[in-house]
């Protein structure tokens, strides 16, 4: 699964779900913790993140 990180430093991590077709992102530990927020996350999809949030740079694995 792919992993992508916003403007400000918060990795969002593909859920494997998809909603419209677009990959569903889930941010499980926000630099900021107030906002994580409460109860269950909203699905943010790939292309809401980088409207909001962007731009998104695709994590690659250390070799």
């Amino acid at each position: 699964m792919s992993t992508y990180v916003d403007r400000d430093g918060d990795r969002w991590i593909d859920t494997g779900r998809r909603r419209g077709g677009d990959p569903v992102l889930a941010c499980p530990h926000p630099i900021t913790p107030a906002d994580a927020g409460t109860g269950p996350s909203y699905p943010w999809t790939y292309a809401e993140v980088r409207a909001h949030f962007g731009p998104l740079v695709k994590e690659t694995p250390a070799a």
